[in-house]
């Protein structure tokens, strides 16, 4: 009767027991699925594809107005790296509201957004001021590098935390930075693409033609001047210089002389360039050194070298080059005044040499000057004024973007930015997919539920065990 009894007694405190450790394993789910999606999802990947930066959470935690994020999706065709990116952005900083839009349930959404391509796993970014569609081509982006091998080699990259904080950037800004494209002297007009890659850094694009009287209007933050003909007149270098005295910022892109079709001397524009210090030297650059150009290119199809700074370091640690057609070469004049900063950005081998007339002949010859040749300088004058000269206009060329492996485009956009001075832009890097991928979300039952509860069960286990063990004895 008493073996009875106490065997009845261990059944039911073994049953109590179990009960208690159920009760407990409910509990700690129900607490972890309450956490904020911040600690309940773990970034595995090893380019954290997830994990903001440290830019980002700047961003995030300086907002004085709220940002809604709706995330366009179907149901069941969720991404998960965009899933945790969107719900880290919704946990930090305590301004931004996620919203998921099923496109099914609301058919006008293309229509209201003046969307023309709306892509699963998009997102749009607004507030009472504006809005902006990030695009899931955006989000992962694919390029074909044709530097390496004539095939051309693509890579996908990850650029969600870059293209979503410019525009959480974009639509909390007052007043976005403004650049007037200069007309009128045969200009070239930048592609659309090229275009819509300046707006990304949250920079207004506007054209002026100088008529009249020429002025450049106050709101200009920097002027873009790309591939003129022909020269400026005197009454509107006088106008530029004018602003350029105010703290106004200039962005000049020009090809060789020898190059253009009717081109005209540039002494006007000569003259602005001069008062930052910096001049033209006559000619074409051809290359000596075979790895400077182009494989089986002509020898001025240049690959030259980026000199470091903020604005080519990312290129240069990841080993990608320019490719530069029909380069001439810019220097530092005698009289450059004291109070100038003027870097160097891009230059060509020292067995490179400058090449005059029509280009019939390409081969050094007795006379021809010799390199290291500058082929981007960037002026700086205390008062923050500003001229950068690149000397090759197919640095924004869709073409040389494409065989440089988009080494152009990023480089013309760090250029930009550093003219503009334009916020929108952080440091955010862009994080390869080519690499092994493992990630862990909330969607799933993460790792972090499955070792929280497998550990309490075990513990609790062994000391239910140790308790009964010692009982029985």
């Amino acid at each position: 009767m008493k073996q009875k009894e106490k065997s009845l007694k261990y059944g039911v405190y073994s049953i109590v027991v179990s009960i208690a450790v159920i009760a407990i394993v409910v509990l700690l789910n129900v607490a972890f699925s309450r956490l904020p999606s911040t600690y309940r999802e773990v970034d595995l990947s090893e380019q954290r594809l997830a994990t903001l930066s440290d830019a980002t959470k700047d961003v995030l935690h300086s907002l004085n107005r709220d940002v809604t994020m709706k995330w366009i999706v179907r149901r069941g065709q969720e991404d998960p790296t965009v899933e945790s990116l969107l719900n880290r952005y919704a946990a930090t900083g305590g301004h931004i509201k996620l919203e998921k839009v099923d496109p099914d349930d609301r058919p006008t959404l293309s229509r209201e957004y003046g969307i023309d391509m709306l892509y699963n796993n998009s997102v749009v970014v607004e507030t009472d001021l504006r809005y902006r569609y990030v695009s899931y081509t955006q989000i992962y982006v694919t390029t074909t590098d044709y530097s390496r091998n004539d095939d051309g080699e693509q890579t996908t990259t990850f650029e969600g935390e870059q293209a979503l904080t410019s525009a959480v950037h974009y639509v909390t800004t007052e007043k976005l930075p403004v650049a007037y494209a200069l007309t009128g002297h045969g200009e070239t007009e930048l592609s659309d693409s090229f275009v819509k890659m300046i707006l990304t850094l949250n920079v207004e694009m506007k054209t002026l033609a100088f008529e009249g009287t020429p002025t450049v209007p106050d709101d200009c933050d920097f002027l873009f001047v790309n591939t003129p003909v022909r020269d400026f007149t005197e009454a509107e270098a006088d106008a530029v210089l004018a602003y350029l005295k105010k703290g106004g910022r200039m962005f000049l892109i020009t090809l060789p002389i020898e190059v253009l079709n009717g081109g005209e001397e540039r002494v006007n524009i000569g003259r602005v360039a001069a008062a930052y210090g910096l001049k033209e030297l006559p000619g074409v650059i051809m290359e000596g050194d075979s790895n400077y150009y182009y494989s089986q290119a002509p020898i001025y199809y240049l690959l030259p070298d980026l000199v470091p700074h903020k604005t080519t370091d990312a290129l240069i640690n990841s080993g990608y080059a320019a490719f530069l057609p029909f380069c001439g070469a810019v220097t530092k004049t005698d009289d450059a005044s004291a109070d100038l900063t003027i870097t160097e950005l891009i230059r060509s081998s020292d067995k490179s040499y400058l090449k005059l007339g029509d280009g019939e002949i390409i081969e050094r010859e007795e006379g021809d000057v010799g390199g290291p040749f500058s082929i981007a300088l960037y002026s700086e004058a205390a008062d923050e004024s500003a001229l950068l000269w690149v000397t090759s206009s197919y640095l924004p060329s869709e073409y040389c973007d494409t065989y440089s492996g988009g080494a152009n485009s990023t480089l013309f956009l760090n250029f930009v930015n550093a003219v503009s001075r334009a916020e929108g832009s952080m440091e955010i890097g862009v994080k390869d997919l080519t690499e092994r991928k493992l990630y862990v979300s909330a969607s799933a039952k993460t790792i972090w539920t499955v070792a929280l509860i497998g550990v309490a069960v075990l513990v609790i286990g062994v000391c239910v065990f140790v308790l009964v063990r010692r009982n029985r004895r």
